[in-house]
């Protein structure tokens, strides 16, 4: 899946009633989710990705 695919894929499934950023909304829910793990888990997570998609992540600062 590339970088575009994906952010399409979370266009389509969110649906609101207002336009809205889809690398915005990646990027909130992912530092939510960073606000909960460790940051080791958290550079686990990142790993797991393509590296074209790994500039989504918020960095461990922001998201402590």
């Amino acid at each position: 899946m590339t970088i575009d695919e994906f952010l399409a894929a979370i266009q389509e499934k969110i649906v609101a009633d207002r336009v809205f950023d889809p690398i915005a909304i990646t990027q909130d829910g992912l530092g939510v989710v960073a606000s909960y793990l460790g940051g080791g888990e958290m550079e686990k997570v990142k790993q797991s990705f393509p590296a074209d998609m790994q500039n989504l992540f918020p960095t461990l600062a922001d998201a402590a």
